[in-house]
């Protein structure tokens, strides 16, 4: 599998979930295919964009939903501004509530469904209001539009095709994201994944567009971002996610967050 891993950053960990609106003046062009575990839904405004999915290619319509399956290879081209907003659902929550991942999908292109665009629609309310109960409310109505779409949108019951060499990077990438908070060399990680110190390297920064150590300090900043946002102290934070010391962990986070550490964490 060729193509950039994707990870997501998520503010609350109760909502695994990434919602973001972009509208026509927010440009995109995405030129190379990425991955991620996550199902992503994407619902589109005006007829400005063309997605490509393992090799296909859409032209979804105002009022269509493209829905990316878990580790499919894709891209979205924006040919004059496109409006639409995307919804990436964690692959922890899809397991979680019964939809297996590993081997369920749905269909890519949903067109001019008003049931469907409701329930998204839904989803983008509660994700914009400010009222008690927001965690719960935005985890329903996700939870209903993932209900309706793998009722009226399941293709079946399938083994996905498995590329071997990408299989054992993956394996390596879920090490990472599991025991990020210990001491992690790249020889542990070639060892997980069941291949040589060089060739998992090689193979590492093909599937994901990083090297190892860069990826690894992403997910570690990943996870800092909520203890950071609870109110934790820096230093805390720093060594409850793996790394060696303050001065690094200031470095590391603000070169890939583009902020300090000290200033994530709400003001007292």
């Amino acid at each position: 599998m060729n193509g950039n891993y994707e990870h997501h950053i998520y503010k609350l960990p109760q909502l695994p979930f990434v919602y973001n609106p972009c509208y026509e003046e927010s440009r995109m062009d995405f030129s190379t295919y990425h991955w991620h575990e996550h199902l992503e839904i994407l619902i589109f405004h005006n007829d400005a964009a063309g997605v490509r999915i393992s090799g296909e290619t859409y032209s979804p319509k105002a009022g269509d939903m493209i829905l990316v399956n878990p580790n499919e290879l894709h891209d979205v081209a924006d040919r004059a501004g496109m409006s639409h907003e995307c919804l990436i659902v964690d692959a922890s929550f899809l397991t979680e509530n019964g939809f297996e991942p590993e081997s369920i999908r749905l269909r890519p292109w949903i067109q001019q469904d008003a049931l469907a665009l409701r329930l998204a629609g839904e989803v983008t309310n509660r994700f914009q209001s400010d009222v008690p109960l927001k965690v719960p409310h935005i985890r329903s109505a996700v939870l209903n539009l993932l209900v309706y779409l793998y009722d009226n949108y399941r293709l079946s019951d399938c083994i996905l095709e498995s590329d071997p060499a990408a299989d054992s990077i993956k394996k390596a990438i879920r090490y990472l994201r599991s025991d990020y908070a210990q001491r992690i060399s790249l020889d542990d990680a070639a060892m997980v994944a069941g291949l040589s110190r060089y060739y998992f390297s090689r193979k590492f920064h093909e599937v994901t567009g990083q090297s190892f150590v860069t990826y690894l300090n992403s997910v570690r900043c990943e996870k800092a971002t909520p203890l950071l946002l609870r109110g934790m102290s820096v230093t805390e934070v720093c060594y409850a996610c793996g790394f060696d010391g303050v001065g690094q962990f200031s470095r590391t986070y603000r070169s890939i967050v583009g902020r300090t550490p000290s200033s994530v964490r709400p003001r007292t």
